[in-house]
C-alpha cells in the first residue's frame, strides 16, 4: 500500500518534468520497438515475456513513463522488474525457481527477468508500433490494424491525465505525437496464444 500511494506521489511529480504515465509494456528488437498496451490482464506482460525469451530486450512489462524529447516520443520504465503470478511463471520454465512456485494464488512476484536473459533490460526507446492485445474466445488470433484516432483513444484509456489543466494539455499533446509516430494493431488473442 505504501508503493501504491508513493507510486502515485511519484508519478505526480514527474508529470511536472514533462513524464507522463502509461499502462503499457515496451519491447525492442531489430529496428522494432513496440509497445504493447491495455487493461491489467490483457495479456501485456504474457506477450511482452514471449518477446524477451525470443530475444527482444525490454524497457518494462507493465508500466511506462513517456516524454516528448525533440519533437519525438521516448519511453522510460517506471521499474524494471516483471510481475509473474504462478500461471504465468508455469508457461516459462526456465523462469521456474523454488521461489516462483510458492506463488500462492491470486498474488504476483516481482522478479528480475535481467537476471535470466542478461543483458535483455533497456533503460529507453522510441516506439515504432503499438499493439492492444485482447483476450477472445476465438479459436485462432487475429490481428487488425487501427487508425490514429482509435489508437488515441485506446491509449487515452492507459493514462491518468493531471489535474493541473496545462499539465493535462501537455500530456495530451505528447500522446497526440505518441499516435504520429506509431502504427497500432489490435491483437485478438485466441486459444491458439494461450495454449502455445
Amino acid at each position: 500500500k505504501l508503493f501504491i500511494l508513493l507510486g502515485g506521489l511519484l508519478v505526480e511529480v514527474l508529470r511536472y518534468n514533462g513524464l507522463h504515465f502509461l499502462h503499457s509494456a515496451a519491447v525492442k528488437n531489430n529496428g522494432i520497438s513496440l509497445l504493447i498496451s491495455g487493461d491489467g490482464g490483457s495479456g501485456k506482460t504474457t506477450a511482452s515475456l514471449s518477446l524477451v525469451n525470443e530475444g527482444f530486450k525490454y524497457v518494462s512489462d507493465d508500466s511506462i513513463f513517456f516524454k516528448e524529447e525533440s519533437a519525438e516520443i521516448i519511453v522510460y520504465p517506471l521499474y524494471r522488474a516483471f510481475n509473474l503470478d504462478r500461471d504465468l511463471s508455469n508457461r516459462f520454465p526456465n523462469l521456474i525457481k523454488e521461489r516462483i512456485r510458492r506463488i500462492p494464488e491470486g498474488v504476483k512476484l516481482s522478479v528480475d527477468i535481467s537476471e535470466i536473459y542478461p543483458d535483455s533490460f533497456i533503460p529507453f526507446m522510441r516506439p515504432n508500433a503499438v499493439i492492444f492485445p485482447k483476450i477472445t474466445y476465438l479459436q485462432n488470433s487475429e490481428v487488425h490494424p487501427l487508425s490514429q484516432v482509435q489508437v488515441y483513444d485506446k491509449l487515452l484509456r492507459q493514462t491518468v491525465l493531471a489535474v493541473d489543466r496545462e499539465i493535462a494539455k501537455s500530456q495530451l499533446l505528447s500522446l497526440e505525437t505518441l499516435v504520429k509516430q506509431v502504427v497500432g494493431y489490435e491483437l485478438l488473442s485466441g486459444k491458439d496464444i494461450y495454449e502455445i
